[in-house]
Order: structure tokens, then sequence, then C-alpha cells
């Protein structure tokens, strides 16, 4: 990850994939039923990093397609290496001013983004402007309050070793 000011930008999309991409499936399988949506929806993945939840609405939800947008060009180059399926593609974009037409899909969603993005109610305003009317937009995030932090166990063995 390189800190860019206020935006985290991740270079290397196998190495988030190794750290991140169980935790972001497990997510994503979660969000997804939390959600429980019919088949043959148009779906955008914002911040969709190297497609962890791509790929679970590919499998679990019968999409008609998934469009993918993330600002590293590493991790949408991952996502495209890893995912051969004619219903998704993937771009390299601005979660903040997504390049697509109102109301282009049914469902936007993001899986662990929103901590990243300098301006959150614009990243939300985009995901809402680019659904159709009575479309869905969902985002999940870490629960740092409940003890959710990625980097927890790191800091827990640490804090175990020395006091």
């Amino acid at each position: 990850m390189v800190n860019t000011g206020h935006q985290a930008a991740f270079t290397d999309g196998r190495l988030y994939e190794r750290f991140m991409g169980q935790r972001s499936r497990v997510n994503g399988e979660a969000l997804l039923s939390w959600l429980t949506l019919p088949n043959e929806l148009r779906w955008l993945d914002v911040g969709c990093g190297a497609g962890a939840l791509s790929a679970v609405i590919l499998e679990q939800c019968a999409p008609e397609s998934v469009s993918g947008i993330d600002s590293s060009k590493a991790q949408i180059a991952r996502a495209s290496e890893r995912i051969n399926d004619e219903r998704a593609d993937f771009r390299v974009g601005n979660a903040m001013a997504l390049p697509f037409e109102g109301g282009s899909f049914d469902v936007a969603v993001a899986s662990y983004v929103l901590n990243f993005v300098p301006d959150k109610q614009k990243m939300i305003d985009e995901m809402a402007r680019v659904v159709r009317p009575g479309g869905t937009v969902a985002v999940s995030v870490f629960d740092y309050m409940g003890n959710g932090d990625p980097g927890r166990h790191f800091w827990q063995a640490i804090r175990a070793w020395d006091e």
C-alpha cells in the first residue's frame, strides 16, 4: 500500500489478495446473504480490488453482469486475470466519479472500501446515481468498534509477546 495523502493505493494485486482475499470473500458471502436479491441483475462492485466480491456475485447471484471498478491498475489487472467470465468486466476508475451513466445498474456494492475514500458521501452519492430507481446500494466496512480491525491479530500477538 502506498499512502497518497488521504487515499490509500494498493499497488500489488497478488499481495493484496493474499492478505485480504479470504476475508473479502467471507465478508462478500455475508453481505450477499443479507441482501437476498433476485438473479439476473446488473451489479457494480465499487473498489473491487482483486475481485473477491465480484467472484462471489458471479458464483451465487446468477447476475446478468458484474462490473468492477478500482483506482489501482494492479488490482484491476489481478481481477481480470483471475476471473474469466463473459459477464464480468473490470476497469480502473474513481469511486467518487464513477464512469457510468445514471441508472446503469440494479445493484451497487462496496466492501471494505469506504474507509479508504476521502469523500465518503460523494462515493455513496455516485453509487446511488448509477443505480436505477428502486435499485440497491449496499456498503460494508470494517467493524473497528467491535474489534474487527484486520490487523488486530497482529497487534494482539505483539502485545502478548511484549507488553
